[in-house]
């Protein structure tokens, strides 16, 4: 029905008519329209067909793999003879490097751009390490050393003029064999004796001899550690050594990139001083690692008071490039025993003796100033203080010549007593200088043992380190720090912050950085802190005795055996102990018994009436858990065999394996001294004579120990 509006117009009525039929012819048209350009578009023909294709792609691969160079037309071909050189042809020289320089800047600048002074980048201390230990320690009241020291002086005048009487009258008796004049008499040649009172004329043992209890265990003067003069006290410590490498050579170069280009700069002061470090220890059990807490606060003024407690001044075994007067603690002077890797970080190895020929430690500062003696509520403060290039007094002065008792009862004249603090030169042995340098050495190798607190030129105490000047080639220094407040049985762990004066305190305000300027208005202090370093692996703090496998039985067995030997130190006798014995597995390593040896030279024996051996104390801590080796290797020779080795645990739970081999200087020294006393005996016996004491083989020492005498 059409629409009825008779107020539109025609256009209007049009479409409201037709419009349905106009949008339907508009669709027929479009679809007509891609209908009709559809049946124009082109189709693929036969050649190009899929079959067509893979034809000309196998005939095209066949003709490439047939092809050869008579194939090509000849005006395609190459003719390499036309391009040889001929007589006449020009060849271009070739081009020289030199002749064709590089141009620097047209206008180079006369002097570098000066900047404001910036704080240098503070290095950290890197890959630390732990060396936890026990044995005896040495220490005395400082004045107790000073007066030692001045009677010690006078002894040795007393011992230089005894000396010389003794090689007059030896001299006129035209030589060293002999009898002696003690009631004994020596069994043996002219050779030197034994250590101590010896036995009166019984066979020795030579250089080791020494006496015997009224029980048979064997007494003998120790072979290393710190000499003891009697005064001193003894303890018994555990300790942990923490190592560290300081990378000095870095740090140089942070403070060169920071101010060497700035305002005020100085090469001589404008260089990392450190002045001391902190040092902070958290224990370790079953659920992890404590909260760190402070365990030192490090600065010069702490060293010096804990070496003037020291009555031997130890002589460090690291190389002295490695060494830094602050953060290489000094070694502790310990008793029966020698320092050795333990005290050096593993990347820094200890020296071979020909590797320090002609290495000296530092001349004395003649014109060295006191430290300030201001107080300071800050630790570090009167540190920070402390004048550049400060030198040192009294404990680093060199000693005068040196009298030397080296080889047993042999008095010789030393070298010049060398520099107080790392010890005196003595002859071979001790050496005494005149400035009251005192020196224990290592038999012929003259090495000392600086003793007393500092006692140098003029026999004042040291009151300061000597300072560090670095080489301008060593990489790393060694931080080395002992912790003897451990308790054995527990764990630990360590980090270490260093503290470094600051460089830009006393500048003026116009060369400093804002961001400086801001940071000293804010801290009020004279120092910088460098970052904490990584925590250090868990140290296990031991029990003071030592245990070595030394040999296995019965494996095949029920009960398996191992020979160990235990080792132990008693410091009411200021003395090393020894036993062995055989144990099955799950023995507990912890005793109340007799030694067989003791190394002290404190603990005296009658030789009229000899005492008993008094009761030890052997514990390790230790439990035997397994064992092995000792079985035979060849079925022809039955001394030839296996390691043994032991697994034990320690009072943490921790296992530990010990090997024989590892183990073997030990061993061969326990063995030997048994050995020879055993022998000595064997000898006594077949002539009829009472062994008294291992004391020398003979010679002069029929009353003082063998040959010409002992200590």
């Amino acid at each position: 029905m059409k629409a009825k509006l008779k107020g539109a117009n025609g256009f209007v009525r049009f479409l409201l008519n037709h419009g349905e039929k106009v949008g339907i012819a508009a669709i027929l048209a479009v679809a007509g329209m891609l209908i009709w350009s559809s049946l124009g578009r082109p189709v693929v023909d036969d050649a190009k067909q899929p079959p067509a294709l893979t034809a000309e792609a196998n005939a095209a691969k066949t003709k490439v793999e047939n092809m050869s160079w008579e194939t090509f037309a000849p005006q395609d071909r190459t003719d390499f003879t036309e391009f040889r050189s001929r007589s006449g042809d020009g060849v271009t020289a070739p081009v020289k490097p030199e002749q064709y320089p590089i141009i620097e800047h047209i206008n180079p600048l006369v002097i570098p751009p000066v900047k404001l002074r910036e704080d240098p980048v503070l290095v950290a201390v890197e890959d630390l390490e732990v060396r936890p230990g026990a044995g005896l320690w040495m220490s005395s009241n400082p004045e107790a050393i000073r007066e030692n020291m001045r009677a010690a002086a006078v002894k040795a005048a007393e011992e230089r003029a005894k000396a010389a009487e003794e090689a007059e009258r030896m001299a006129e008796e035209g030589g060293e064999g002999g009898r002696g004049p003690g009631p004994g008499r020596g069994m043996g040649p002219g050779m030197r004796g034994g250590f101590g009172e010896g036995a009166r004329g019984g066979m020795g043992m030579g250089e080791m001899g020494g006496m015997k209890t009224k029980d048979g265990v064997l007494v003998i003067p120790p072979m290393g550690g710190a000499p003891m003069q009697g005064f001193e006290e003894i303890v018994e410590t555990s300790w942990v050594t923490v190592l560290a490498k300081v990378p000095i050579k870095q740090q140089f170069q942070m403070y060169e990139d920071a101010l060497a280009t700035a305002r005020g700069f100085n090469p001589a002061a404008d260089e990392p001083q450190y002045i001391g470090y902190v040092i902070e220890r958290a224990e370790v059990t079953d659920e992890g690692t404590g909260k760190f807490a402070l365990l030192k606060k490090v600065m010069p003024k702490v060293i010096l008071d804990r070496m003037a407690t020291w009555p031997i001044q130890t002589p460090d075994l690291v190389n002295p490039k490695y060494i830094h007067p602050l953060l290489t603690f000094p070694l502790p002077p310990m008793v029966m025993r020698e320092w050795g890797e333990e005290v050096t970080h593993s990347d820094l190895p200890l020296p071979k003796p020909e590797d320090l020929m002609g290495v000296n430690p530092l001349e004395a500062d003649p014109n060295a100033k006191p430290p300030a003696t201001e107080e300071d509520a800050d630790d570090f403060a009167s540190a920070a203080k402390r004048p550049e290039n400060a030198g040192m007094m009294g404990g680093y002065g060199r000693g005068g010549e040196g009298m030397g008792m080296g080889r047993p009862g042999e008095m010789r004249m030393g070298a010049p007593g060398g520099y107080g603090g790392y010890g005196g030169r003595g002859g071979e042995g001790m050496g005494m200088g005149r400035s009251m340098g005192m020196g224990m050495g290592r038999g012929g190798e003259g090495r000392g043992m600086g003793m007393g607190p500092g006692m140098g030129g003029g026999g004042m105490a040291a009151t300061e380190l000597p300072p560090y000047v670095w080489d301008r080639a060593t990489k790393t220094l060694l931080f080395r720090f002992f912790d003897d407040t451990v308790e054995p049985g527990r764990r630990y762990r360590y980090r270490v912050q260093l503290v470094v004066k600051d460089v830009n305190v006393d500048q003026p305000a116009k060369y400093l950085d804002p961001k400086v300027s801001t940071r000293q208005a804010k801290e009020k202090i004279r120092y910088r802190m460098t970052d904490w370093s990584e925590p250090s692996p868990v140290a296990v703090v031991p029990r003071p005795g030592l245990t070595f496998v030394a040999q296995t039985k019965d494996l095949t067995g029920p009960e398996p055996e191992a020979r160990l030997i235990i080792k132990s130190v008693d410091s009411n006798n200021a003395a090393e102990i020894a036993m062995d014995s055989w144990y099955v597995r799950g023995s507990v390593l912890n005793f109340v018994q007799k030694a067989k040896i003791i190394w002290s030279t404190l603990y005296k024996i009658d030789p009229e009436e000899p005492q008993d051996s008094p009761q030890f104390n052997f514990l390790t801590g230790l439990t035997l858990v397994d064992l092995d080796g000792g079985e035979q290797l060849v079925s022809k020779n039955r001394n030839l065999t296996a390691p043994a080795r032991a697994l034990v645990m320690d009072s943490s739970g921790r296992l530990m394996m010990q090997n024989e081999l590892a183990q073997g200087k030990t061993i061969r020294e326990y063995d030997f001294i048994m050995k020879q006393d055993a022998e000595a005996e064997r000898r006594a016996r077949e002539m009829g004579t009472e062994q008294r004491g291992p004391g020398g083989p003979g010679g002069r020492g029929g009353g003082r120990g063998g040959g010409r005498g002992g200590f």
